[in-house]
């Protein structure tokens, strides 16, 4: 593929600049380090399904659009249904997390998921390779962004390990960045962050579709800052939870939605407010008919669908009234704004609060999912300084864990990793000899010498944004559990499993009533 790109490309930035949304600081970067040079060849365009990117032309369009791309599907393989597991982020998004980051020269920065490395590449550019480590769950993407951040000219160490919890041996970070959504921060990202630094990341709740935290680490452990602003980003693999109890269509019952808006559900600062209010409702809006929908369920087997016209409820629980009982106390409340809610992560959990740490909102210690206790849980992580190379381990089995495992061993220089090679993803099973040369390649039963090897801790590893899917594929993206048939145009997409077959919302009466199911979207990606 050859085309002139610059002209687009300084026209793409100069759009940015002109927005606000990249500032002189970061301008130099940019225009050092293009991004189709971090765009593999397949490529998927998220419309109502992911549809893949054929012709040179619609390939070089895409790469010069303030779109995100989505560059992996399925975790990999190649008999999924199409759902987005890895993308290069939109470029004003990328710009606006790294403003937030707030960066000097001379500081030191852990990114949280490499996926193409783009955003690696540009922090490299910035503040030098020497000054940058990224972590990568998903060993082909991490082996991939490798060659692509060296054949730019950078040399950041790029780890092929769990950035839950972050990387140890290069501690302490002056700032932390994450690409990809927690439902809780890591506490081993503030503990790995020195006094006075910063960590960026979005936040995934069940009642939004994710909010941009910048939280500033204090010499007491504790982290705390301001929302900055949406920002939807795919999970963790870890945090894609387990499958939903299915609604009962035949529960279905109408209903008016009165007098309140629909779309005044939306706003972020009533989702913030919601979440803490409502924890486990699910909240999804969007357009698939033409006209504003609003989804609502508890993963329990209740659910709602709510047009500006008419209310259906199924199971046991009326969400809907509990929603707008609750949006009743927002108002009452102020109806805050994003900027007014907060977050504070501290060694027990974290809480979020509104307007002032002293008045918390609501409370979430509870870890995430994490993996059995057992050997080589997860894949173990090493550094190779600008390369990397996968080495075996099994893979995670997602279960619930008491407490968040040890920060993993850092070992010697050549340690043997373990003997069993890594299953269940995408090309992750090793063959008897490495595959070189080509864009995914099966790693070596044995290390590769030369760097940095260190076994893994016999605790389990937690997972990131690219985690080692179980044999079983994962369909879900960022928001938490998507239904075999994933959702499109909605902010908040969390189906539940098993959606009837029927189709939207119909309105029927009598006792064959309407029937809740979700339609159909191509992945969680919206603004990454």
């Amino acid at each position: 593929m050859t085309e002139d790109w610059r002209p687009r490309y300084a026209a793409l930035l100069d759009a940015l600049a002109a927005s606000g949304e990249l500032p002189d600081a970061w301008r130099p970067a940019f225009d050092a380090v293009p991004r189709h040079h971090f765009i593999p060849g397949d490529i998927w365009e998220q419309r109502a399904t992911c549809v893949p990117v054929t012709t040179d032309a619609a390939w070089w369009d895409l790469v010069h659009r303030d779109v995100p791309i989505v560059t992996q599907v399925d975790d990999g393989r190649s008999d999924g249904p199409g759902i987005a597991t890895s993308s290069n982020s939109m470029p004003t998004m990328v710009a606006r997390m790294l403003t937030a980051l707030d960066v000097a020269d001379g500081q030191r920065v852990l990114e949280i998921g490499t996926g193409s490395g783009w955003n690696a590449a540009l922090l490299a550019a910035r503040l030098g390779s020497g000054n940058v480590t990224t972590v990568e769950i998903d060993p082909v993407l991490a082996e991939r962004a490798a060659k692509v951040i060296k054949e730019a000219g950078y040399s950041p160490d790029v780890v092929w390990g769990d950035g839950a919890r972050g990387w140890a041996s290069g501690a302490p970070y002056d700032r932390v960045i994450a690409t990809c959504s927690v439902r809780r921060i890591p506490y081993a990202w503030v503990r790995q962050t020195r006094p006075g630094g910063r960590i960026v990341a979005p936040l995934a709740g069940d009642f939004w579709s994710g909010a941009l935290v910048r939280l500033d680490v204090g010499g007491d452990g504790v982290a705390s800052g301001r929302f900055v602003g949406g920002a939807r980003f795919m999970p963790m693999r870890s945090e894609r939870p387990g499958p939903d109890a299915p609604v009962d269509s035949g529960t279905g019952r109408r209903g008016s939605p009165g007098a309140l808006a629909v779309g005044t559900m939306a706003g972020l600062g009533f989702a913030l407010y919601a979440g803490a209010k409502l924890p486990g409702v699910v909240m999804a809006d969007g357009t698939p008919d033409g006209g504003y929908r609003l989804w609502l369920h508890d993963r329990k087997g209740s659910a709602a669908t709510v047009t500006q016209d008419e209310v259906w409820s199924y199971g046991p629980r009326q969400l809907w009234e509990e929603v707008t009982a609750v949006h009743g106390a927002y108002v009452q409340d102020g109806s805050p704004d994003p900027g007014d809610f907060g977050l504070t992560v501290f060694p027990g959990g974290q809480r979020l609060w509104l307007r002032s740490p002293d008045t918390p909102l609501g409370w979430r210690t509870k870890p995430p999912v994490r993996c059995r206790p057992g050997p080589a849980c997860a894949p173990p992580p090493w550094r190779t300084g600008g390369a990397v190379r996968p080495v075996a381990g099994e893979e995670c089995r997602a279960a619930r864990h008491s407490s968040p495992p040890p920060e993993p061993a850092t070992g010697t220089r050549h340690r043997n990793p373990p003997p069993e090679p890594a299953t269940g993803t995408r090309h992750r099973n090793p063959s008897p000899e490495p595959v070189t040369g080509t864009r995914h390649r099966n790693p070596s039963p044995e290390p590769v010498t030369g760097t940095r090897h260190r076994n893994p801790s016999p605790e389990p590893v937690t997972g990131t944004r690219h985690r080692n899917p179980s044999p079983e594929p994962v369909t879900g993206t960022r928001h938490r559990n998507p239904s075999p048939e994933p959702v499109t145009g909605t902010r908040h997409r969390n189906p539940p499993p098993e959606p009837d077959p029927t189709g939207p919302i119909q309105g029927r009466t009598g006792r064959n009533r309407g029937r809740f199911a979700y339609p159909k979207h191509c992945g969680d990606l919206a603004d990454t």
